[in-house]
């Protein structure tokens, strides 16, 4: 089981990591971009494909070894990175891809039946006018650091891409605009303590 957020846009363009790594920064994180065939960072100027991006608090230690030991072309091997970095480090995977036509954005016939039933019409033809469709999945369970991350995330491309975030797993509210996720900024540890 996994814990997935997907972001419908209207822009056919790919997602620039420099534009997402920007507009990810004010909300207190540095991110990298790992290549899943060759788990290597990939560099800064790319447009993203599938791949895993990997988040640290900027403003707690170890951000800055974590910067370091993840520059352009590192070879990653999770197993040699120091035990006291870990749990700073969060992963989440990445995916994009550009349907020619609406019936390969839904799932099945049933489910977009059922989907329009709860839709706003303004939601409706936001899905209808979809040219690319953003995942962003985690483990199960994920925790807290792991779900700001994902969130960040789905907010940071949805503002990109004038995107339409779904989250699957809230039964009431299911679709959001980026307006309705916008995240505070600063640090992302700062901000889970003072939900406690």
């Amino acid at each position: 089981m996994s814990y997935d957020l997907t972001i419908y846009s209207p822009s056919d363009q790919k997602l620039s990591f420099e534009t997402l790594r920007t507009t990810m920064c004010p909300l207190g994180w540095e991110i990298r971009a790992v290549d899943y065939l060759k788990d290597t960072v990939l560099s800064k100027d790319i447009s993203l494909a599938l791949c895993q991006i990997l988040g640290w608090d900027r403003t707690y230690q170890p951000a800055e070894e974590l910067a370091q030991l993840f520059s352009d072309g590192y070879h990653v091997d999770f197993a040699s990175i120091p035990e006291r970095m870990r749990p700073f480090l969060i992963g989440c995977e990445y995916d994009v891809r550009f349907p020619t036509v609406f019936s390969e954005v839904i799932e099945d016939d049933e489910w977009w039946e059922e989907l329009q039933k709860s839709l706003t019409a303004e939601f409706g033809a936001r899905l209808q006018n979809t040219k690319s469709v953003h995942a962003l999945r985690t483990a199960a369970s994920p925790s807290p650091l792991r779900l700001v991350f994902q969130y960040d995330l789905a907010w940071a491309i949805a503002q990109i891409t004038d995107g339409l975030v779904q989250d699957p797993q809230d039964g009431e509210e299911p679709f959001q605009l980026p307006e309705g996720l916008e995240p505070e900024k600063g640090s992302p540890i700062d901000r889970i303590k003072a939900m406690r």
